[in-house]
C-alpha cells in the first residue's frame, strides 16, 4: 500500500527510510480503520450465476 502512495520511486538513505516506516503506519491505521467496508451477508447460485447481496 505505501506503494500506492509513494509510488515506484528508489529510496536509499537512512532518513527516507524513516519517513517511510512512519507512512507505513498511517496508511495502516488509515486502511484498517477508516476505509468502508463490506461484508458478504448472503450468496446464491442461480443457474449459471452467483447473486451476492
Amino acid at each position: 500500500m505505501v506503494r500506492a502512495y509513494t509510488g515506484l520511486r528508489r529510496y536509499d538513505t537512512e532518513e527516507e527510510l524513516e519517513i517511510l516506516k512512519r507512512l507505513a503506519r498511517l496508511i495502516t491505521l488509515r486502511h484498517n480503520l477508516f476505509m468502508p467496508q463490506m461484508k458478504l451477508i448472503y450468496k446464491q447460485r442461480e443457474g449459471d450465476k452467483v447473486v451476492k447481496t
